[in-house]
């Protein structure tokens, strides 16, 4: 359970939060901790389809699949499962 006003980590048993006023009430994190565990190459495509200006839907859809990869792949690393 997470305080008012903060979003929580997206991966489980990670106990750091965010600020929803800068995020939005709706918004998806990863904390800095758990980020720096995901390969850097899926890291950096994520970070590139993130900045795209005025991405089209297929460019939508796999920085939706790039992020889904990325907390499995740091799921999995935080459960010892890699």
């Amino acid at each position: 359970m997470t305080k008012p006003g903060r979003i929580a980590c997206e991966i489980p048993f990670c106990c750091r939060t965010a600020p929803a006023e800068k995020h939005g009430d709706d918004a998806q994190i990863i904390c800095g901790k758990c980020w720096r565990l995901a390969d850097p190459a899926t890291r950096r495509e994520n970070r590139r389809l993130y900045r795209l200006a005025d991405p089209s839907a297929a460019e939508i859809e796999t920085f939706y699949a790039s992020w889904e990869a990325i907390k499995a792949q740091i799921t999995e690393a935080k459960g010892g499962i890699a």
